[in-house]
């Protein structure tokens, strides 16, 4: 059984200790996801960050290199600036493939605590043998976020988090990047990685409006970590609402030390009147999620969409059908080319 939270006390994990059955931790992506969507200057995330760790979120996820939030700044200057703003709160950075252990290092020595490795599922092997190293450095927590998780079969994701394992990852994250699974996808996988000894977080998108409800199906599992930003800022149809998660959480006995009303409030006062979207999920986030498309192709199929004539909710959705992980242009052209022919037939 994992041990009880204390109210007011981070559930931070530690080296050496045993993560399968930690405390349940948040994660706040607002300072990465949130830059999708529009831009913070280096005061307003120090400001959003202290107020995160006010309310007692666990880990605070930073954005990555290059956001406008600090483009002109080393990353020991910006890690260190939010983990003084944030003392009750550990840093988290997300790392990818090609990353630098020096800069890492940098992050580390500043106050990171936690390295997030980074890439898609079928991709592990391009980022998993950076975790020894990451390892040496002390780091209280390495997990592996396997992008796209949906794109592989759960015999081969619980293989894939069992190399992680081995690599010295800590936490395996199920990461749901087109927001297309569903509970009962979730909890399947997660318990199947629980009964194998593997510790495991989620991400979720709101693609079809269940990320927070996938997120509570992930702690019924045995997530030992969940991620939410406020007020759900996110790429495509955005990320699980923190402080909806935290309260609806707490229901069932999880993130108990953690202040939703204050959650609740800041994200009225820093994001509710700047994200780019409506409120609500469109019909070309749907399509994306029922067609587990990722928007890092959007650009592409939209202007094959365009120079075939083709409705773009229907062409994600049959290239995500053909490709979930990384389509290319002649997929989608080859796939825009059948949408032609079944229409005129």
């Amino acid at each position: 059984m994992r041990s009880a939270e204390s109210p007011g006390s981070p559930a931070i994990h530690r080296v050496g200790e045993d993560t399968l059955n930690f405390p349940v931790s948040l994660v706040d992506c607002t300072l990465r996801e949130v830059e999708y969507e529009t831009h913070l200057t280096l005061a307003e995330s120090v400001r959003i960050a202290a107020e995160l760790s006010d309310a007692g979120v666990h880990y605070l996820e930073i954005a990555d290199k290059g956001a406008p939030s600090w483009a002109d700044l080393e990353i020991e200057e910006y890690v260190g600036a939010v983990a003084q703003a944030a003392p009750r709160s550990t840093v988290a950075i997300m790392v990818y493939p090609g990353a630098s252990l020096e800069t890492i290092a940098r992050a580390v020595a500043a106050g990171a605590g936690c390295v997030r490795l980074t890439a898609n599922i079928t991709e592990a092997a391009n980022i998993l043998p950076l975790a020894a190293g990451v390892k040496e450095l002390g780091v209280q927590l390495i997990t592996f976020n396997a992008m796209k998780t949906y794109a592989v079969l759960p015999a081969e994701a619980v293989r894939i988090a069992e190399d992680a394992r081995a690599a010295g990852v800590d936490v395996f994250y199920t990461a749901d990047s087109a927001g297309c699974m569903l509970p009962g996808e979730v909890i399947g996988l997660l318990r199947l990685l629980r009964d194998r000894g593997i510790a495991t977080g989620f991400h979720g998108h709101d693609n079809t409006a269940l990320a927070v409800a996938n997120s509570l199906a992930a702690l019924d599992a045995g997530a030992v970590m969940v991620d939410g930003t406020l007020r759900g800022a996110g790429r495509s149809a955005g990320n699980a609402q923190l402080e909806v998660l935290v309260k609806a959480a707490q229901r069932g006995g999880f993130l108990s030390g953690v202040d939703g009303d204050l959650l609740a409030g800041k994200s009225e006062e820093h994001v509710a009147g700047r994200r780019l979207r409506d409120r609500g999920v469109s019909y070309l986030d749907i399509a994306i999620g029922e067609g587990r498309f990722h928007t890092e192709r959007l650009a592409l199929a939209r202007e094959v969409a365009e120079s075939c004539g083709v409705p773009l909710p229907d062409l994600v959705r049959e290239v995500g059908r053909r490709d979930p992980v990384r389509p290319s242009r002649e997929l989608m052209e080859a796939a825009a080319a059948d949408l032609c022919a079944s229409r005129a037939g």
